[in-house]
């Protein structure tokens, strides 16, 4: 399955589309992504104390339980598997990869469907339940995020101390030389890059081996504009209203993965 679009890149509506009225990792969200014409939309899954895959971004917002249940991901999956989007189902949980796996099969999204993860473990046991998902490795310049990920894959090379005080220019050098390393431990289709980390090098070592690059996420129209010219296959964009209202981008591809998408009868 190839993640490429062959230098189209699409966006995709991340959290759905959400602004001041319309709560992010919402049910409405999605809808109203769907009725802007989004071609792909993102939200965030969690498997809470129950077992149950619910929709939001942090489980315990500020180590608190939260105010309200979070909403089932169920209903989000039978939305989009109506229409005819794209989906990028962000996977903040562990150890409940076969529910996720069974859930994407049982609503027929596995094959317009893009699985993330920061963590290479879990996407492993993604593909371990079913080979036929596509996966993408989240990579962060966040330094919580990348002390994460070296502590799950003990074979990468330590971020120095002065890279993350330089900016992000040697720690592009740091991926791209353990990108071999990362690509094998987590066995990914495709790499989701935080946009800081792009350069026309990185996103060039990521098409030399065959993957999909993704970007995110570009907060207003601007940021989304200036991130083309690298040419991903995808980037996660907030303000869908401004970008959607107002596109006349030829760039911009329906089909992030390359994949022959029909509406779900």
């Amino acid at each position: 399955m190839s993640c490429q679009t062959r230098g189209r890149t699409i966006a995709i509506a991340h959290r759905g589309a959400h602004n001041a009225w319309i709560p992010e990792n919402s049910l409405q969200a999605v809808r109203e992504a769907l009725g802007l014409g989004a071609d792909w939309v993102e939200f965030d899954v969690w498997n809470d104390a129950q077992g149950k895959l619910v929709v939001t971004h942090d489980l315990y917002p500020n180590g608190k339980e939260p105010p309200r249940p979070y909403p089932p991901v169920e209903p989000f999956l039978e939305l989009v598997a109506s229409s005819d989007m794209g989906l990028n189902f962000d996977w903040k949980g562990f150890g409940a990869e076969r529910h996720v796996a069974r859930l994407l099969r049982s609503f027929d999204l596995t094959c317009r469907t893009i699985v993330s993860s920061g963590s290479p473990e879990v996407l492993l046991r993604l593909k371990h339940h079913d080979p036929a998902i596509t996966t993408g490795l989240s990579i962060s310049a966040s330094p919580s995020r990348l002390r994460r990920l070296l502590a799950e894959v003990p074979g990468l090379r330590r971020v120095p101390l002065w890279y993350l005080l330089a900016g992000t220019s040697p720690l592009r050098s740091w991926l791209v030389d353990q990108l071999d390393l990362l690509l094998e431990v987590s066995q990914v289709d495709a790499i989701m890059l935080h946009y800081p980390l792009a350069s026309a090098t990185v996103v060039q070592a990521i098409r030399d081996r065959h993957k999909g690059v993704y970007l995110w996420t570009a907060h207003d129209v601007e940021t989304f504009h200036s991130l083309l010219p690298l040419q991903p296959d995808g980037i996660a964009m907030d303000d869908m209203w401004t970008l959607l209202g107002a596109q006349a981008t030829r760039e911009i591809s329906p089909n992030p993965l390359g994949l022959a998408i029909e509406p779900h009868p």
